[in-house]
């Protein structure tokens, strides 16, 4: 194991051959994985392009802040995330305070504009933390040479729904099974761009929305992609199906149908009733769904009986980590 921090890269005919430190110290190497997060300090070396978002997902910033909880008071146990004129905004509780932030569209609200926003609706002051340009993208080649940029490294998508912790370890599975492949490099990279792209697609369908009560909103409304407006169109008719979606390489898992329906509904873009006549058209089915159903409604109310409070269960895991 080395701790030490990367200050340089030394390539050999569009290939890493060694990483400088800061100590001073040079490792060789055969292959690399870029985890540097934004920096990309290693596959920037070998000229990686990156392929923009910013025509697909409006939002562009992000105004991070906390709030403090105070002493014994107690922790919402889920995550909330709010439309706002501009965006939307996160709240994601830790033991002692609130991480919280604004993603909005530069081209709607300015940042002064943003913080009036998010005391509005707070009813309290903030102090930003910082104002994010966000770069929403990937790489148009996670795997250059020998290296293999993964995690934020390979590409950034607003945290709407967290892909980049499943991204992350669907691409380390892919590179499993790609690394000895004498095709793996040009694979690796088609199966990449797809996976993000279709995350893409997916983000930007929590913005097909009836508001039209900002200037954010109703740009958003009059510039979906085509894409989305079939897709939400075709499924107004019907539930989403599996065979919508192109099948993703090597069976890994992917957005498809079990996701979209969630959001769908939520969105209030589901015609419930077409629920209900294909489970009538289906007695099995429906049987099937309706026992489990009643098990997972009884086994989570058993559950709920026995849970602490969240603050109550982080500080006994706080405990059992100092015993």
């Amino acid at each position: 194991m080395i701790d030490d921090q990367v200050t340089g890269v030394e390539t050999e005919d569009g290939r890493i051959a060694r990483l400088v430190l800061e100590s001073g110290r040079r490792v060789e190497g055969e292959f690399f994985l870029d985890c540097s997060g934004f920096r990309r300090a290693l596959i920037g070396e070998l000229g990686a392009d990156w392929v923009g978002y910013g025509d697909v997902l409006p939002v562009n910033r992000a105004m991070p802040f906390w709030i403090d909880l105070k002493p014994g008071e107690e922790i919402a146990p889920v995550i909330l995330a709010r439309a706002m004129k501009s965006g939307w905004m996160w709240r994601i509780p830790t033991r002692e305070r609130y991480g919280c932030g604004y993603v909005y569209s530069d081209r709607h609200a300015t940042p002064d504009e943003a913080k009036t926003e998010i005391e509005a609706a707070l009813d309290h002051t903030i102090e930003p933390r910082n104002d994010i340009r966000i770069d929403a993208g990937r790489l148009r080649e996670a795997w250059i040479g020998n290296c293999v940029a993964v995690g934020l490294a390979s590409s950034f998508l607003e945290p709407l729904e967290a892909t980049s912790i499943h991204g992350t370890v669907v691409q380390l599975m892919l590179l499993s099974q790609l690394i000895a492949d004498p095709k793996g490099r040009r694979r690796y990279n088609t199966i990449h761009a797809r996976q993000v792209d279709d995350f893409r697609e997916f983000i930007r369908l929590h913005y097909v929305s009836e508001r039209r009560d900002s200037p954010f909103w109703s740009d958003v409304a009059a510039n979906h992609p085509p894409a989305i407006i079939d897709r939400v169109e075709r499924w107004r008719h019907r539930l989403p199906r599996r065979q919508d979606f192109t099948p993703f390489p090597l069976n890994l898992p992917h957005v498809h149908e079990q996701l979209h329906i969630s959001v769908l509904d939520g969105l209030g873009l589901l015609d419930r009733s077409r629920a209900k006549g294909a489970l009538a058209a289906d007695p099995k089915a429906r049987a099937r769904l309706r026992k489990l159903h009643a098990d997972l409604v009884s086994e989570c109310t058993r559950a709920a009986a026995k849970c602490l409070p969240h603050r109550a269960f982080v500080d006994s895991l706080i405990r059992e980590r100092a015993a």
